[in-house]
């Protein structure tokens, strides 16, 4: 499985082979009036409500922003135009390309996160993504001990001082992102399964209690200073 980074919105189609996946990386932010204008036509209904539901500007511009980036990149790839892209949503809210408009049976996942959007694409293989931005004075030993499992809690506390912060980034964001892959989201229980943590390893899905792990890859992305992201791809569906 090959994994390949690009930034920005796609201009050109880019080939997405099966043991391909396209990692999109979008500096969200700087929006104008008249930016915000052209990005909300190519939202629908549903995106556009959603929107203004947002209390502070910065908010909704960056939700704007995000999604009629999503749109453009998932266009690209279907050969459509923005605002002629139509999700449909599993039962846990998991987005997918609606199945009329996806001949090329694309599979993806986004992410958002202060001033940062990561966009994951795979073809007939699901794909779950996930970006935090690093917090030094985040309550990291109390969070992980309410969401990793046991073994991972382990892990973590054996992790020098100087390593916990990125130990616990590495677990947030590669459980987020399996979680995202198998369309269950936070209606999977976090403790349910185990996964890496500790920095310079390989990240890897070691245990599942409820279920068959079966073939996946987790693999950290380095996306931006002051950022963690990792990306879950199935091996086979």
């Amino acid at each position: 499985m090959n994994t390949f980074t690009f930034s920005g919105t796609p201009d050109a189609f880019p080939s997405l082979g099966r043991n391909n996946v396209h990692i999109w990386r979008i500096a969200l932010g700087n929006n104008t009036a008249e930016k915000n204008s052209r990005l909300t036509a190519v939202l629908s209904a549903d995106e556009r409500a959603r929107a203004a539901r947002y209390h502070f500007d910065e908010h909704r511009d960056s939700f704007i922003e995000s999604r009629a980036a999503l749109r453009s990149i998932i266009a690209t790839y279907a050969d459509l135009a923005a605002a002629d892209v139509e999700f449909n949503y599993g039962p846990h809210g998991k987005p997918h390309l609606a199945p009329a408009l996806n001949e090329a049976q694309l599979q993806f996942s986004f992410s958002r996160r202060e001033g940062l959007a990561v966009v994951a694409l795979a073809r007939d293989r699901d794909v779950g993504i996930d970006v935090e931005f690093i917090r030094d004075d985040f309550p990291t030993r109390e969070v992980a001990k309410e969401i990793f499992s046991e073994r991972e809690f382990e892990e973590f506390l054996l992790l020098p001082a100087v390593q916990r912060v990125e130990g616990f980034y590495n677990c947030w964001t590669r459980k987020e992102a399996y979680i995202k892959a198998i369309g269950e989201g936070l209606s999977f229980p976090l403790k349910d399964f185990d996964v890496s943590l500790t920095p310079m390893q390989p990240a890897r899905l070691l245990k599942v209690r409820t279920r068959k792990v079966g073939s996946w890859m987790l693999h950290d992305l380095k996306v931006e200073n002051h950022y963690v992201a990792a990306v879950a791809v199935a091996l086979c569906n």
